[in-house]
């Protein structure tokens, strides 16, 4: 060890503390490497711990933790007395020093088994890969919370004792990236997997698929048709394609790590999964019929070789011996794959060598003399006169370059081999570029060999009867007579397996070509149930889950099975020629989207775009995909057709069925661009009035419990303008402030989603209503996306309201004086004689008895003449019939109670959680911060909280039997309400009243012939008029409602000119209305029963006195009555006209009377009140008078 402190973990310096199970500090054993034990003078530090109940420590028994000593450790420290434990440091001279390391109370802690550096003396962790992973499973070792770090030794025992809890039940499982871990008693240690080098992770599964049969079965065809030039053409062509595809490839492959899955996992992360879902079939299914093609292949070639050796065929025809031996060959090769990753990997070392030697053994046999039986056949050796003769084109048979290429390009479709294994590779950012562009350097040299060695040594064409002649003059080789009515057998044109009759020695070219089969369907019969696997484990289609499960040796057997059974049809059904393109512009899809995926990923610039592979470029990718799409239209436009139609239906079917996933996608990365840049462009711009749209902001409390407004809202802005669903909780700031409000708008916003509600939850906690609205209008939205029209339900309770409290009714009237004040509309929607607020109803309601009664069959009636009701199913079907409800309801009743059922677990779970700002639940909730966060679900369950004991308390919300409960029982208490059903007992169940799953879906479900009547009162720049007619627009539950427009006449002898004025008006403003109304004895006194009925509802809040201060605190004083009379007869008879004209309406919108100042807040409540009292559904709403219609184009 140095003096400087600096020392290497092979400093030889171990400490080990073993803590016994004692309730003071630990025991403190020093040892050496060689556990040689020091000893300690412990019992003055027990003695000083002991004096200390802050250092009270339970700990499990012998608990181990191996320290070293940290380098920023300085090599001096003062002896420290107080809350401190003295180690002894033994140094390399075997000299003992009394050392100090200080651990506070409030650090002690820190002493677990996930540190193994002790000597930092805080919680906070250093960097560590371990923080970084993805797991199934919260237990691993985490940095502190934020909330652990600035509260400290509050949250220490908290923060112990939930993840106490999380370490209960038995042994967890966690999927890590390559590495399976093991927790077991807070113990984790990895199962680590053979990890791959480039060599036969990547080389070899791509090398394999590129060489196949086709470098000796085609070479000859492609250097007689194109020539040599034109054949070395198109191996280059090829090999560009491929050589720009694995550039993407290895950009893609090399930003961050990947899971199994090969291509499928790393095009749906790139892509997202409207892409992956299609790429994820396509490629499996590719891969299905490019195994059947290898295997039918290799079946022909053992077929053709018994009839060679003189064996008769199996059966009386060919094809049917080649279906035989190419599902034997699949049974073979599939307990292969079953037997593991070992047995196939060494088989295909095996047959990877075999690949080398028959090559060589052709290359080598061209060099031999050529012997009769050769030369008769077209082989000449290498001569300059057969290679002039073979240098250029010479299409025959209707064959072009196009349809050359089609023929040579299928063997170059097996590159995507070498990302099969991308999550077993020791360095993918390495390892897949390497042997990527190994193979293909490798491939490409040993088709240009062979497209050389063919056209060089072998004439186009031979007779098989006459030996070639050379004419001696021009020293050409003279055509055969064959040639002119193209009956040749042999010569490059017409006899493809030139390999074989130039090869030094047949048995190992066929032996190669054995292997090179072999090899490739073992590839194919691997990649294609990884990817559907891991389609299936990512749950895009739901009726395939029953594949995603994995069998012994982590090996996917379901997905094996039913593409094998694929497999077998296809060699089955024998012709696969007729499926050769299909398949091959399956692979080249699949080669356009990695060059999309690498170019998309690039060109939205996101953070997360960091790949280790340098060499790649977003231009060069979209070359390449725009190439490869090229291509595909080149080898057969049909089959171009056919797999687009596939994508775009796969790709709708993902938009319509949105998968719940989170992959940080390029999709996703746009969609934050388009925003991002659509939303600074408006910023930028200034709004037309014909562009104007009401953003919505809607006071809205918990949206679960007054789901009607939120209902309401989102028919005016249907998800083409603003809302959003403001929370005011009234608590104060605290610790746990932030984490509770990102808990509630997690939750609240996937509630509006579930409902399909377009619009945004935003919380804010203040003590004071107003205040927090005001806080609203000046930090809700962003840019030109701001809302600016508030709409409330109405207080009705206002008249319930003590005297004592009337400051709640100042804060009401006072919200709508700000939101004028801050230039919002405002509207105030009352719900006839009901109220908005739903919680306690929906406390109450027991929605299983509700399903129940939707499913009963009606029998004979009982003694006493009452319906008998018999339930259909028992309580636990109609729990999982109830769950299928949810998400796929069959008719309107059913959609009504779901709609109820979402909203009661989530008002009651919501309402849970908005106690947490309570600082009564300091001593149990401490550790929240943390659980809210990582035990909310979002997905929807059903039930309701439980008390300890089981049983619910009156309204649904949990409670504790004494303050003093454990963390950890209070965490699992927690976690099971959350979770847990909630089943009464047919004792317990009142019968649901029908009328509150209507009354909860009132704004949900369409009326019979809807009627609107918009009392257009006063000029507030013509919101009351506009607000009406969206409600009439589709998707609305008022679509196509019957408008009517009442308005006041400017004198009562101009009565029938105003109406002719309105009606024109509206037809300016294209709005279409059935029918306009004049009022004209507005003037008019109302009734003395109204005028009564009046003065009883104010009577509470009048006062003797005639002070303004009263006045200022809402009270109606004499004066203001004196000087608010005309207009509250005003209100008054507006309300009998209201009555008359409008009473069978099914929605009514009327202009809201202005709150000045200077009015008493209770008085102007009575006008509201007084004015929507015994009416339909009301909507008191005013503009901030700047025009939102314009009749201008």
């Amino acid at each position: 060890m140095s003096d400087n402190g600096n020392t290497s973990s092979d400093d030889g310096l171990h400490i080990k503390v073993t803590m016994n199970n004692v309730s003071n500090l630990p025991d403190i054993k020093i040892t050496t490497e060689d556990n040689t034990e020091i000893p300690t003078n412990n019992d003055e530090s027990k003695d000083k711990a002991n004096n200390e109940d802050n250092n009270k420590l339970i700990v499990e028994d012998t608990s181990v933790v191996e320290i070293k000593r940290n380098i920023s450790m300085p090599s001096n420290l003062e002896t420290v007395t107080d809350k401190n434990i003295i180690f002894k440091e033994i140094i390399d001279n075997d000299t003992t020093i009394n050392k100090v390391f200080s651990v506070s109370s409030d650090n002690i802690e820190t002493m677990n088994k996930d540190d193994t550096i002790l000597n930092w003396l805080t919680i906070e962790k250093l960097p560590n890969i371990e923080h970084y992973r993805q797991t199934v499973h919260k237990n691993v070792s985490r940095r502190p919370s934020m909330g652990e770090l600035i509260l400290g030794k509050d949250l220490i025992g908290s923060r112990k004792s939930y993840a106490d809890l999380e370490k209960q039940g038995s042994e967890s499982k966690i999927i890590d990236n390559g590495n399976i871990v093991v927790e077991n008693g807070g113990n984790r240690f990895k199962k680590e997997k053979v990890k791959l080098n480039f060599f036969k992770g990547v080389y070899i599964p791509s090398y394999t698929n590129i060489v196949g049969t086709l470098l000796y079965l085609r070479m000859g065809f492609v250097a007689g048709q194109a020539g040599i030039l034109g054949g070395v053409g198109i191996v280059t062509f090829s090999s560009f394609v491929l050589a720009i595809t694995a550039l993407s490839l290895s950009g893609i492959s090399s930003n961050g790590k990947h899971q199994a899955g090969g291509l499928y996992y790393i095009l749906s992360r790139s892509l997202g999964p409207h892409f992956g879902g299609s790429i994820g079939i396509i490629f499996s299914i590719a891969n299905v019929a490019m195994a059947g093609l290898y295997l039918v292949g290799i079946a022909e070639l053992i077929s053709d070789l018994l009839v060679e050796a003189g064996y008769p065929l199996l059966t009386n025809a060919k094809i049917n011996d080649i279906r035989i031996i190419g599902s034997i060959l699949l049974c073979l090769l599939m307990l292969v794959s079953y037997a593991g990753p070992g047995v196939n990997n060494t088989l295909t070392t095996i047959f990877h060598s075999s690949y080398y030697l028959s090559f060589l053994d052709w290359v080598i046999g061209t060099f031999f003399p050529v012997n009769d039986y050769q030369f008769i056949r077209g082989v000449t050796g290498y001569s300059w006169q057969t290679a002039k003769a073979n240098m250029f084109p010479e299409f025959r048979n209707d064959n072009t370059f196009i349809t050359v290429f089609g023929v040579f390009f299928p063997g170059f479709t097996g590159m995507m081999a070498g990302v099969m294994f991308a999550d077993n590779l020791q360095d993918p950012g390495r390892d897949v570029p390497l042997g990527l562009f190994t193979s293909l350097g490798t491939t490409f040299i040993m088709y240009i060999i062979g497209v050389i060695a063919s056209g060089a040594t072998m004439l186009r064409d031979a007779s098989g009867i006459e030996f070639p002649k050379m004419d001696n003059e021009s020293m050409s080789w003279l055509e055969p007579e064959c040639s002119f009515n193209n009956t040749c057998r042999y010569g490059i044109m017409n006899f493809y397996p030139v390999a074989e009759l130039e090869a030094a020695w047949r048995p190992l070219v066929i032996a190669g070509m054995f292997g090179m089969t072999i090899s490739s369907t073992i590839t194919n019969l691997d990649q294609g149930p990884i990817n559907f696997y891991a389609v299936c484990k990512d749950s895009l289609f739901p009726h395939l889950q029953y594949f995603a499960k994995l069998g012994k040796g982590d090996i996917p057997r379901r997905s094996y099975i039913l593409l094998s059974f694929l497999t077998l049809g296809l060699i089955i059904y024998g012709d696969l020629n007729s499926i050769n393109n299909v398949v091959t512009n399956l692979f080249m899809a699949s080669y356009l989207l990695v060059n999309y995926a690498c170019f998309d990923a690039s060109f939205v610039n996101s953070p997360g775009w960091r790949p280790q592979f340098p060499y790649y470029n977003k231009w060069i990718a979209l070359f390449g995909a725009i190439l490869c799409g090229m291509c595909m239209l080149l080898i057969s436009i049909w089959t171009t057709g056919l797999i687009i139609i596939f994508f775009v239906s796969t790709y709708g079917y993902m938009h319509y069925l949105r998968p719940d996933v989170n992959w940080g996608d390029s999709h996703q990365a746009h969609l934050y661009i388009n925003a991002l840049h659509s939303l600074q462009k408006l910023t930028n711009t200034e709004i037309h009035v014909k562009n104007y749209r009401p953003q919505i902001l809607l006071l809205s409390g918990n949206p679960a419990s007054r789901l009607p407004l939120i209902d309401f809202a989102n028919s005016i802005t249907k998800g083409d303008s603003l809302l959003i669903a403001g929370h005011v909780i009234p608590y104060n700031h605290n610790e746990r402030t932030y984490s509770i409000m990102k808990m509630l708008e997690t939750k609240m916003n996937h509630f509006l989603h579930t409902n399909r509600i377009k619009a945004f939850y935003m919380p804010l906690v203040n003590l004071k209503l107003r205040n927090g609205v005001k806080n609203f209008f000046q930090i809700s939205g962003l840019g030109k996306l701001k809302p600016n029209v508030l709409i409330l339900g109405f207080k009705s309770n206002w008249k319930f309201v003590d005297v004592k409290n009337i400051e709640e009714i100042n804060d009401y009237v006072g919200m709508l004086r700000d939101a004028f004040l801050n230039n919002y509309g405002v509207g105030i929607l009352r719900n006839s004689d009901d109220s908005f607020d739903f919680s306690q109803v929906l406390t109450e309601l027991d929605v299983y008895k509700a399903y129940n009664g939707l499913h009963s069959r009606k029998s004979s009636n009982t003694k006493d003449g009452t319906p008998n009701s018999t339930p259909l199913h028992t309580p636990s079907k109609i729990k999982t019939m109830l769950e299928k409800t949810l998400h796929h309801p069959s008719n309107e009743m059913e959609r009504k109670l779901s709609t109820v059922v979402r909203a009661q677990k989530q008002m009651i779970d919501i309402s849970n959680d908005e106690k947490l700002f309570n600082k009564t639940y300091n001593s149990s909730t401490t550790s929240m911060i943390n659980l809210g966060l990582e035990c909310s679900s979002s997905e929807f369950q059903l039930g309701v909280n439980l008390k300890e004991d089981g049983k619910s308390d009156n309204n649904g919300m949990p409670q504790r039997r004494n303050s003093h409960i454990s963390m950890s029982q209070m965490v699992r208490q927690v976690t099971q309400n959350r979770l847990s059903f909630k089943m009464k007992s047919d004792s317990d169940i009142s019968i649901p009243d029908k009328d509150t799953i209507e009354r909860i879906n009132k704004y949900r479900m369409k009326p019979k012939n809807p009627i609107i009547d918009v009392w257009w009162l006063f000029d507030d720049g013509g919101l009351t008029l506009l607000i009406p007619h969206l409600l009439r627009l589709p998707k609305s539950y008022l679509e196509g409602a019957t408008l009517r427009v009442f308005t006041l006449a400017s004198s009562q002898a101009c009565t029938h000119a105003d109406e002719q004025q309105m009606a024109a008006l509206l037809a300016q403003f294209r709005i279409e209305c059935n029918d306009v109304k004049v009022i004209e004895d507005i003037s008019k006194k109302p009734h003395n029963n109204t005028i009564k009925e009046f003065e009883t509802m104010i009577s509470k809040w009048k006062v003797t006195t005639n002070t303004t201060e009263d006045v200022e605190k809402g009270f109606i004083t004499p004066g203001a009555v004196q000087h608010q009379k005309k207009r509250t007869y005003r209100e008054l008879r507006m309300r009998e006209l209201l009555l008359q004209h409008s009473k069978n309406s099914n929605l009514i919108a009327i202009t809201l009377p202005v709150p000045r100042e200077g009015i008493p807040s209770s008085l102007y409540m009575a006008w509201l009140d007084m004015l929507t009292k015994d009416l339909p559904p009301t909507l008191m709403i005013r503009g901030n008078q700047t025009s939102v219609l314009t009749f201008y184009s």
